[in-house]
């Protein structure tokens, strides 16, 4: 029983690596993108992407570590789940990544997005691995 739980909690880990090795190469901060990019998103559906990514929006807990170990800062991160935040503020990430400290966390109440809130945060994408409630809207905002 065990070894099955670790199996699939590897499996999910090497499923959020490979999601965001899959962003790093579309995005942050100081790497440069061609003028639009098409990726596919974990539901399957193309997405393009027009211009540098240079504000980024995540949840789950997770991601901001992924995007801070690639990238070297939180430079690029804008907005992050509450419970990412509170952790920066008592680890090592907040000394290693200060700018996440700063980071929005309005637009989650949970597994609820906020699409009104989020849209205030000005994100360039979304990064998500989850369907959060509130999610049907998202793609019309162009985020």
């Amino acid at each position: 029983m065990m070894k099955q739980e670790n199996s699939q909690i590897r499996k999910k880990w090497l499923f959020i690596s490979l999601v965001f090795l899959t962003a790093v190469s579309i995005s942050p901060g100081k790497y440069l993108l061609a003028e639009q990019k098409t990726v596919v998103d974990y539901r399957g559906k193309k997405v393009r992407i027009k211009k540098q990514v240079k504000r980024i929006a995540t949840f789950p807990i997770p991601h901001p570590h992924i995007i801070v170990a690639v990238d070297g800062s939180a430079e690029t991160i804008v907005g992050t789940h509450p419970m990412t935040k509170s952790a920066a503020k008592v680890s090592i990430l907040g000394k290693i990544a200060p700018a996440l400290l700063q980071a929005e966390t309005g637009y989650l109440k949970g597994f609820n997005l906020n699409v009104e809130e989020l849209v205030k945060v000005n994100p360039d994408v979304f990064f998500t691995d989850k369907v959060l409630h509130g999610m049907e809207n998202l793609e019309k905002t162009g985020i």
